[in-house]
C-alpha cells in the first residue's frame, strides 16, 4: 500500500485520516481475531453465515455513529437474525464457544464498515485503508510475539508460505482494498447487501472444499439468516413494482 500510494500518503498526513484509518484497523483486527480463534471450534460454513450478521448490526451502529435511522425492517430482520442465529449456534441450548468467538468478530467487523461507509466519502480511502492494514499489523506482530511460538520453530515449507501469501494478499489486502473503494461509491445498504454474500460462498466452499456436512437446522438458520440480511438492506423495495402492479383485466 506505501508503494503504491506513498504520495497520497505524504499529501493527506494529518490527524483525521490516521484517527480513523487507526479506528477501522483496531475494529478490523480485533474482528479478524475473534473470527479466527472462533473457527478452531467451529466449521467454515458456521463461521460464514455467523460472520455475516454484521450486516444487521451496520445499521444500528450508524444510527449511533451519525443518527442514521432506524426502521421496523431493521428491528424485523434482527429478531429474523436472532433466531436463525439460534438455529446454526445453539448445540442443546448452549452456544458453541467457536460460534460465540465469531458473533463478538462480526460486531467487529460491522465497525469497521460502519466506519468506512461513514468517513470514505469525505476522505481519501486509499490513504486510510494504509493506516487501518498498518493498525492490523503492529497489532498482530506484537499479539504474535506474546502468544505464538518463535517464527524459527515454524515448519516453513512451500504449502505454509503459499498459504499465507494468498491470505495476505487477495483475501486481505486487495479483497479489504476493492471492498473500501466500493463502500465510497455505492450506498450502505446496498455494499452490505452484496458483501453479505459472503456467507452463502463460504457455505458452498466449506462443503465443496472441506466435507462439511449440512443439516436440516443448519439449512434453516442459514436461510433466516441470509432472509434477515435481505430484509434489513432492501426493505423489501423489489416487491413494491409487484404490489403496485395493476391487475389485469380479463
Amino acid at each position: 500500500m506505501l508503494a503504491l500510494f506513498r504520495k497520497r500518503i505524504v499529501r493527506h498526513f494529518n490527524a483525521r485520516n490516521v484517527t480513523v484509518g487507526v479506528a477501522m484497523g483496531v475494529s478490523l483486527g480485533l474482528a479478524y481475531a475473534f473470527q479466527t480463534l472462533g473457527l478452531v471450534e467451529t466449521t467454515a460454513g458456521k463461521s460464514a453465515f455467523l460472520t455475516g450478521t454484521y450486516c444487521i448490526l451496520v445499521p444500528f451502529i450508524s444510527y449511533f455513529m451519525a443518527r442514521e435511522p432506524l426502521t421496523c425492517f431493521n428491528l424485523g430482520a434482527a429478531a429474523l437474525c436472532l433466531a436463525g442465529i439460534a438455529l446454526v449456534a445453539l448445540d442443546s441450548l448452549v452456544i458453541n464457544r467457536g460460534d460465540a468467538l465469531t458473533l463478538v468478530g462480526a460486531v467487529f467487523f460491522a465497525l469497521q464498515i460502519a466506519t468506512a461507509a461513514r468517513y470514505g466519502r469525505e476522505l481519501d480511502v486509499n490513504v486510510i485503508t494504509f493506516w487501518m492494514f498498518l493498525t492490523v499489523g503492529v497489532m498482530d506482530a506484537v499479539a504474535a510475539l506474546v502468544v505464538e511460538p518463535p517464527i524459527t520453530s515454524i515448519a516453513w515449507s512451500p504449502v505454509v508460505i503459499a498459504t499465507i501469501a494468498f491470505l495476505a494478499v487477495f483475501c486481505t489486502c486487495i479483497g479489504m482494498l476493492v471492498q473500501n473503494l466500493a463502500l465510497a461509491h455505492v450506498p450502505p445498504a446496498t455494499g452490505s447487501l452484496l458483501l453479505s454474500l459472503e456467507s452463502p460462498s463460504g457455505v458452498l466452499f466449506s462443503v465443496l472444499l472441506a466435507s462439511e456436512v449440512l443439516t436440516g437446522g443448519l439449512v434453516a438458520g442459514f436461510a433466516l439468516i441470509f432472509c434477515s440480511i435481505v430484509l434489513s438492506e432492501t426493505h423489501l423495495s423489489f416487491l413494491r413494482p409487484l404490489l403496485l402492479r395493476p391487475a389485469r383485466r380479463r
